[in-house]
């Protein structure tokens, strides 16, 4: 029992080409008859679109947020180099040279026993002080 045995017909005819016991029987019907319900299918294809559409927007909030980073290391940059400019500048005021021509140049100051002489043109008034470039004063 429990053996698969073939059999060879010598007459042609239809005759049963192996004889299988009833366990065997049993096992493939049972086989047969689990078949997996529709509404499982569809909670696992929903679940599968879902897992798709996620990573699709993830996939796009990533590339989203590259971007953002790669435009605000452009503008550190850009600050960067206007913090370096900043601090040439306030080195270059801290040289009493530089602060002298300021004071004479834009202020209209004078030294203790200097006289003050300003051109003064009649139709156009007394003219202002200058506002300097720093450029200007370290050439």
């Amino acid at each position: 029992m429990g053996r698969i045995t073939h059999v060879k017909s010598i007459d042609k005819q239809k005759t049963p080409l192996c004889v299988v016991d009833e366990r065997y029987n049993n096992h493939v019907s049972k086989r047969r008859k689990r078949r997996i319900p529709r509404y499982i299918k569809y909670i696992v294809y929903g679940f599968i679109i879902y897992c798709f559409v996620s990573f699709a927007v993830g996939g796009y909030q990533i590339l989203h947020i590259k971007k953002e980073i790669k435009q605000l290391e452009a503008k550190h940059e850009e600050f960067l180099l206007q913090q370096r400019a900043l601090e040439d500048e306030l080195n270059s005021l801290q040289n009493p040279e530089v602060i002298e021509k300021l004071a004479r140049e834009s202020l209209g100051m004078v030294k203790k026993g200097e006289t003050l002489v300003v051109p003064a043109l009649p139709e156009k008034g007394i003219p202002k002080p200058n506002n300097i470039n720093i450029g200007e004063i370290k050439d």
